[in-house]
């Protein structure tokens, strides 16, 4: 499959101007981070692109003290907002005028390219599910996280807390869709390796449904190079490119790593304060520890997708920065600029020969067992 990213400086052959949605309400410091967020990434990028602001009045006043940002933006007033702490079928329940569901069917009406919210998890998803709709075949949409490893590289991990347990048949699509993003947002073409999050990485080791996915996944030799298992330890030392797992253990992987890293930082400063001696050696060492925490906190691909909708949309951590915020400004306008929803589904399309022969097999196996058993009795 051709893929025109190359390098970091390859620009696709024709651009057009993406037109962002964003839910301006979302997230812990909304809307005051997400306004400071857009004004950043306008300032450090060359990109020309609009955004569509969705949010209650007050956003007005904030919008008109950035000149830049109030000349490439238009802003559409809302009345409610979703809280962290609401159901998420309370975006059904309620209110249609949330400024979440508002960003969303902006996209599904053609007036934007790609939404963008912080806010509550669950209701993005059902609100994404519910009015932009999933590929054909897939079930529910999941959410995809990005994993910088020791090496430098990124890695891709699917499902991180959409759906708390899957299929094989959904854990192959997400493993072929993330492909698909890790390309553009890697800026690579390099080949991809999958790995299957499990307990060990012996064949016989994990639940049926683990090892089917690990078999299905290796029938895409277009795709993958190889298919795997990977033991959670294994994960940041680059094991695999691309990482599938339920939502339940993929969430708490993600949430994990980020209190390790946490309490690693942590040990390491309240160690460097322990003497004369360690204050003076942490002295010298500031500029590798400066560059370490730079690697290891990376708010670049901080930003989570969503995968399987028919529109492509991010996901920015409730607790974001504006530095992280601004970086899923720019992941999104990559993503219109190379096609993301044409290269999701140009990938899902290589399975339908696999899923044909899989129900074949599972039908022989049906005829099989059902003729022993007749035997038997």
């Amino acid at each position: 499959m051709d893929f025109t990213v190359t390098s970091a400086s390859s620009k696709p052959a024709k651009k057009k101007i993406p037109v962002l949605a964003i839910d301006v309400m979302g997230g812990d410091s909304a809307p005051e981070v997400v306004i400071e967020a857009l004004e950043d990434f306008l300032q450090k990028t060359e990109d020309v692109c609009r955004f569509l602001l969705f949010g209650q009045e007050k956003i007005r006043a904030l919008v008109g003290r950035k000149t830049l940002l109030n000349r490439c933006s238009e802003i559409r007033v809302t009345k409610d907002v979703l809280g962290g702490g609401e159901r998420p079928v309370e975006i059904l329940r309620k209110s249609r005028d949330y400024s979440m569901m508002r960003a969303v069917r902006a996209v599904a009406d053609g007036e934007a390219d790609i939404v963008l919210s912080a806010g509550n998890t669950g209701g993005y998803v059902v609100a994404c599910k519910m009015v932009l709709g999933t590929f054909g075949g897939v079930a529910r949409p999941g959410l995809l996280a990005f994993v910088k490893c020791d090496d430098g590289k990124l890695s891709a991990i699917v499902d991180v807390g959409a759906n708390l347990s899957a299929t094989p048949r959904l854990l192959t699509q997400y493993a072929v869709m993330a492909a698909a993003l890790l390309r553009i947002v890697a800026y690579t073409r390099r080949a991809f390796s999958v790995g299957v999050i499990n307990l060990g990485t012996e064949d016989v080791k994990g639940f049926r449904s683990l090892r089917d996915t690990r078999e299905v996944l290796g029938q895409v030799p277009s795709i993958f190079r190889s298919a795997q298992f990977v033991e959670p330890n294994q994960i940041l030392l680059g094991a695999a490119d691309v990482l599938v797992t339920d939502g339940f253990t993929g969430n708490i992987i993600i949430k994990s790593k980020s209190g390790a890293l946490l309490f690693a930082h942590r040990a390491i400063r309240r160690m460097a304060q322990r003497n004369i001696f360690t204050k003076t050696l942490a002295l010298f060492l500031r500029p590798i520890f400066s560059n370490l925490k730079k690697f290891v906190y990376s708010e670049e691909h901080s930003a989570a997708l969503l995968l399987g909708l028919k529109q492509p949309a991010v996901k920015i951590h409730g607790g974001c920065n504006v530095q992280a915020f601004s970086a899923g400004v720019a992941m999104a306008c990559r993503l219109v600029h190379f096609d993301a929803k044409k290269r999701m589904s140009e990938n899902l399309s290589t399975l339908s020969d696999i899923w044909e022969r899989e129900e074949n097999k599972d039908i022989a196996d049906d005829v099989i067992y059902q003729t022993k058993r007749a035997t038997e009795l």
